[in-house]
């Protein structure tokens, strides 16, 4: 068996092992982050440490950390998300994260401009750095994340489609096996509206809101106008639920009896 020699704290062979040990550290964080900066409150400074891809615009050159801190504000956020990057880089919050009694983490996502004038979404990730520092230094990685988020919103859209397709067999299925005509709408706009409707009741069924066609084109009885309107009345004041009973002209035009249910969702 090999013996190998003790080696004692300090010698040459220690520092090459530490300087080995920093450059994984290094190399770590430049495979994660696409820019890496070191930033000082006290003195108002800060210098790059990595730019790996440029995609992003870098930041304006010849200011000091809050100058430079309003300038990507102003010129490389996308307005929606300045707050949170003034928030998250404030160089007074900045300062009080390098209190070594009060230092922690600090993350916010964000639209960059990039090269080409389009923004992507960017994770910010603010930290201290500890050691046996002469003044108290901060990290600032910056990661791109348009992807992740892109992703994100398409699985949200998918879901979103998916439940809305499973709403329209529901109403299909309560359509089909019972006597109830179904509609939906949101504000102005209908959302919903069973095919039924448009083929047993009279008037022009162009996007109009249910109701509009109803007084519009003399599918409402005459007489049952006011009970009509006070319903919709009472549903404009925000009445979550209600009921009327009405008559209501088909297509060979006779009038017919009909209970209208609504349900704020």
């Amino acid at each position: 068996m090999e013996q190998r020699p003790m080696r004692k704290p300090g010698t040459a062979t220690d520092a090459t092992a530490d300087e080995v040990q920093q450059a994984r550290y290094n190399c770590v964080l430049r495979s994660i982050y696409d820019e890496i900066y070191e930033a000082n409150p006290a003195d108002d400074s800060y210098r790059v440490i990595h730019e790996g891809d440029v995609r992003f615009c870098p930041p304006p050159a010849g200011y000091g950390l809050a100058e430079t801190v309003r300038a990507i504000a102003d010129d490389l956020i996308h307005p929606e998300d300045r707050q949170v990057f003034l928030r998250l880089l404030n160089p007074q919050e900045l300062q009080k994260n390098t209190d070594r009694e009060k230092r922690e983490y600090l993350i916010g996502e964000v639209r960059k401009k990039c090269r080409d004038s389009r923004y992507r979404w960017a994770r910010l990730t603010v930290f201290p750095l500890s050691g046996p520092l002469e003044q108290p230094l901060l990290m600032v990685c910056v990661q791109d994340i348009d992807a992740q988020k892109n992703a994100g919103g398409i699985a949200r859209e998918n879901a979103l489609l998916q439940r809305q397709r499973l709403d329209n067999l529901r109403y299909k299925t309560v359509v089909d096996h019972t006597d109830t005509l179904v509609f939906e709408w949101r504000g102005h706009e209908p959302t919903y509206t069973s095919p039924r409707i448009p083929e047993l009741l009279a008037g022009n069924y162009d996007g109009r809101r249910l109701f509009d066609v109803w007084r519009e084109d003399g599918v409402l009885y005459p007489s049952d106008r006011p009970v009509f309107e006070s319903c919709l009345r009472e549903m404009a004041a925000g009445s979550h639920s209600g009921e009327m009973t009405v008559r209501l002209r088909v297509r060979d035009g006779r009038f017919i009896w009909c209970k209208v249910t609504y349900t704020c969702l």
